[in-house]
């Protein structure tokens, strides 16, 4: 949708998003351990609430304190 709408940088933030929620199981795979589910899914939401609300969605300006917040939890 952001490509369509010509918004390049929220286009690249997608893309990074795509990128870093896959890299637990990148890091899975080579290293061969297993990350507990519970932790794919804090880093997973974190990612998704950093980047798409946080940025694409204006959260950072809209609601005080939300990086604040993210990096409390």
């Amino acid at each position: 949708m952001q490509v369509i709408h010509k918004e390049w940088n929220n286009a690249f933030l997608c893309l990074l998003t795509l990128i870093l929620i896959t890299v637990p199981f990148i890091i899975q795979k080579k290293l061969k351990i297993e990350l507990p589910t519970t932790l794919e899914i804090i880093i997973i939401l974190f990612i998704y609430a950093a980047e798409i609300l946080g940025e694409i969605n204006n959260f950072f300006n809209i609601i005080p304190h939300w990086d604040t917040m993210l990096h409390t939890i």
